[in-house]
């Protein structure tokens, strides 16, 4: 039941990130004057950002998909939203005057309000990286749990 539970988890962070980063790489080829703004946080170009998060986010997909260690991919998942979110309070703290164009420009072609998807995008990593960390933390307790019940050699 328990390699259930983390698959499942696995599995629903790489559709997340499947998508998002789809969002991204598909946003990054558009042709609107905000892919050319610097990030006040990053300092490279949004368009830069939204083509190295895009590729980065699929890479790890990947990884969830192929990869063979479970601890090892909670451990990237958790890597990842852990990075999400510290960008996200600098983004906070900073307060450029803009929500994070995480999604680039498809939520204007969704028609999605900019704060409707910061809101969604702040579940996603909130449920990514407390996921990811509940996960890891189950694991080192049944490790830490099995080598107390082992026979001393």
């Amino acid at each position: 039941m328990r390699h259930i539970a983390i698959r499942m988890f696995l599995l629903s962070c790489c559709v997340i990130l499947t998508l998002t980063a789809g969002a991204k790489l598909y946003s990054a080829t558009d042709h609107v004057g905000i892919l050319e703004v610097t990030d006040p946080l990053l300092g490279v170009s949004n368009r830069a950002l939204l083509w190295t998060v895009g590729v980065l986010e699929l890479g790890i997909a990947v990884f969830l998909l192929a990869g063979k260690n479970d601890i090892i991919k909670c451990a990237c998942v958790g890597w990842l939203a852990l990075n999400f979110a510290l960008y996200r309070l600098g983004m906070f703290w900073l307060h450029p005057g803009k929500l994070c164009p995480c999604l680039g420009t498809l939520t204007h072609k969704l028609h999605l309000k900019p704060e409707t998807a910061n809101w969604i995008l702040w579940l996603i990593v909130i449920y990514m990286l407390s996921g990811s960390v509940f996960f890891l933390v189950r694991e080192w307790q049944h490790r830490r749990f099995r080598k107390i019940l082992s026979p001393v050699k």
